[in-house]
């Protein structure tokens, strides 16, 4: 039996990354919508309103950071994990 060189785990690496980044981009497109009712509601200024905004920012930019180093790391995990396990042997 041939064993696949394309492991299933990219596949799941690959639509949990497409999840992220739809999830996110969704997330940016509506609290731009609700940021009006937001300053008219909380009584903020715009330079608080910006302040808002760059956190979002940072929250997201550290979101697709992360996602991308787990990603790296189960890549690497799968093709180092096999090597420090058959060294025992």
């Amino acid at each position: 039996m041939k064993k696949s060189k394309f492991h299933y785990a990219w596949i799941v690496v690959g639509a949990g990354t497409i999840g992220v980044m739809g999830a996110l981009g969704l997330g940016r497109f509506g609290y731009t919508v609700i940021l009006p009712a937001m300053k008219d509601g909380l009584g903020l200024s715009y330079g608080q309103m910006g302040l808002l905004g760059t956190g979002n920012l940072a929250d997201v930019s550290g979101t697709f950071s992360y996602s991308f180093m787990l990603a790296a790391l189960v890549a690497l995990a799968g093709a180092f994990g096999s090597l420090l396990l058959n060294k025992s042997e």
